[in-house]
């Protein structure tokens, strides 16, 4: 998903100053594109609206002072992109783009651990919130850790037992909670993408910032999961 940039005029400073109250939300990360890879993370959350809080469990921030006549980076940074087809279950997706107002920088989110194909599974990404870890028989992906004041960790992928072969990837982190660890639903189900953050910047309140789900596993011997 793309980033958010909303801004809301405050009052006028002298005529020429004027105080922006903002929400602004980086590109979310890529999950694996393979079975047993993890979510990938929500992108970074900075708000100053109303005293609403930003991700992480952060406080509302500053308004900033804008003067007019004065030009000002604005970037929305967009999402991460999987991997091209055809591409293998080790095919790195890419994390999400930061997203700027003036001095305000979102971290893009990080991506979600690949399955190696006969190593431990891989680490989340780091960004604005953590990706999810992979799954692997032997070795569980670790999770990506979130920027602080603008989302959450990733999660761990799930552990290795007698009913799942690969393990199930574990949910990316997202600006209002950590994601899920892989298996908690079930053995072979990835695990739930953190929770996103309510803001009412548009007048009424819409939650953003989500995290993504986890790949499931593979119960040995058996089928795929149909529900």
């Amino acid at each position: 998903m793309s980033g958010i940039m909303q801004m809301l005029l405050g009052r006028s400073m002298g005529g020429a100053l004027y105080n922006v109250e903002s929400l602004v939300i980086a590109g979310g990360g890529a999950g694996a594109n393979h079975y047993y890879g993890g979510g990938g993370g929500a992108g970074g959350y900075r708000n100053s609206y109303s005293s609403e809080t930003s991700g992480g469990g952060g406080s509302s921030e500053s308004a900033l002072a804008i003067e007019t006549g004065i030009q000002y980076t604005v970037t929305v940074g967009a999402g991460g992109a999987a991997p091209p087809a055809p591409a293998t279950h080790d095919s790195p997706p890419s994390p999400g783009a930061d997203s700027v107002f003036s001095s305000i920088t979102s971290d893009g989110g990080g991506v979600g651990g690949i399955y190696h194909g006969g190593s431990a599974g891989g680490k989340g990404g780091d960004g604005g919130s953590g990706g999810g870890g992979a799954g692997f028989n032997q070795t569980q992906g670790d999770y990506g850790a979130g920027t602080a004041n603008q989302g959450y960790n990733g999660s761990v992928g799930g552990p290795t037992n007698g009913n799942v072969n690969p393990s199930p990837g574990g949910g990316g982190g997202g600006a209002g909670g950590v994601g899920e660890n892989g298996g908690v639903d079930g053995a072979h189900y990835g695990g739930d993408g953190g929770n996103g953050v309510a803001s009412s910047i548009t007048a009424s309140s819409v939650t953003r910032g989500g995290g993504g789900g986890g790949g499931g596993g593979t119960p040995a011997g058996g089928p795929w999961p149909t529900t």
